[in-house]
């Protein structure tokens, strides 16, 4: 389901369809819909609809073998997923009642696994792409990430219950890809999170306007690895208006870029002049948004 998070229209959607076994329609907003017949009763369900069943049964699965009551989760989704896609899976834990304490990328939960049973000394961990499926030579692909999710809930829960190796461990996740903002009329990428970077991270830019009396700011926000955002991801766009008037260049914008533990973006622009501030949070399971708010 993970590759179903995406639009209809995505090319990686269009090629899977021919391989599922089961039918996928378009649905509003270029939404994926995967279409189930029971009892002769059509139906239709999202990505993020399977994703929360497959939560639900796991959920069930962890309880009957625990003998208690299960609340907080850990949930791996792909180091490629984009901010809206790790966003739509936290809303799928959300939505079954979970608590998710972290959204962590497959291949570090992998590198976990290995780093919690390897022996003492340094070592290099290998991580491949290939076929559009990360792997991880030389560990079992199969418990490999359930494992480090496992130990990465039992580190986040802390307290006394912490036993040998988990004492002393440590997770240094990064964002996977560049974060930052379109400028000029030639759409050039002004990165202001580079690729790699630890994270939670809290960056600010400083922006200015690029014309003559300019009234009205707008922020294009995107994530890729191309000079060019006409190559790279889009991800949001608000505007800050009302601009005192002025030669280009006077008048000055604070950019704040916070990415919290679980990969996902939350911005913020400031007016240095006014003290004007809009924000924007992602909410949507795809690449729209909705909030932009007026913080102050």
């Amino acid at each position: 389901m993970q590759r179903g998070i995406r639009r209809f229209s995505d090319d990686s959607v269009q090629m899977n369809m021919k391989l599922w076994p089961f039918r996928v329609i378009e649905g509003p907003g270029d939404k994926p819909l995967i279409v189930v017949t029971d009892k002769s009763v059509e139906k239709q369900f999202s990505a993020a609809d399977i994703s929360s069943m497959i939560l639900v049964k796991m959920r069930e699965v962890a309880e009957a073998y625990l003998g208690s009551e299960v609340k907080n989760a850990v949930i791996t989704v792909p180091a490629y997923f984009n901010d809206a896609q790790r966003q739509a899976t936290k809303v799928s834990g959300v939505n079954t009642g979970l608590k998710v304490m972290r959204i962590l990328n497959e291949p570090t939960a992998a590198a976990i696994a290995y780093g919690i049973e390897k022996k003492a000394g340094s070592a290099a961990i290998k991580a491949y792409l290939r076929g559009g499926k990360e792997f991880c030579k030389g560990i079992n692909p199969d418990e490999a990430i359930a494992y480090g999710a496992a130990v990465q809930a039992a580190v986040l829960n802390g307290g006394a219950n912490l036993i040998g190796k988990l004492q002393e461990f440590t997770l240094l996740d990064v964002t996977p890809l560049s974060l930052g903002l379109e400028t000029t009329k030639y759409h050039f990428m002004s990165v202001v999170i580079p690729r790699n970077t630890r994270i939670p991270v809290k960056k600010k830019k400083i922006f200015v306007t690029s014309s003559d009396n300019q009234v009205v700011a707008r922020f294009s926000i995107y994530e890729g690895e191309s000079e060019t955002t006409l190559n790279n991801n889009f991800l949001c766009e608000f505007e800050i208006e009302d601009i005192l008037p002025g030669p280009a260049g006077e008048t000055k914008f604070e950019v704040f870029f916070d990415i919290d533990e679980n990969g996902i973006l939350t911005l913020c622009a400031e007016d240095t002049s006014t003290g004007q501030k809009k924000g924007i949070t992602i909410h949507s399971e795809r690449r729209t948004y909705e909030g932009i708010e007026t913080v102050m």
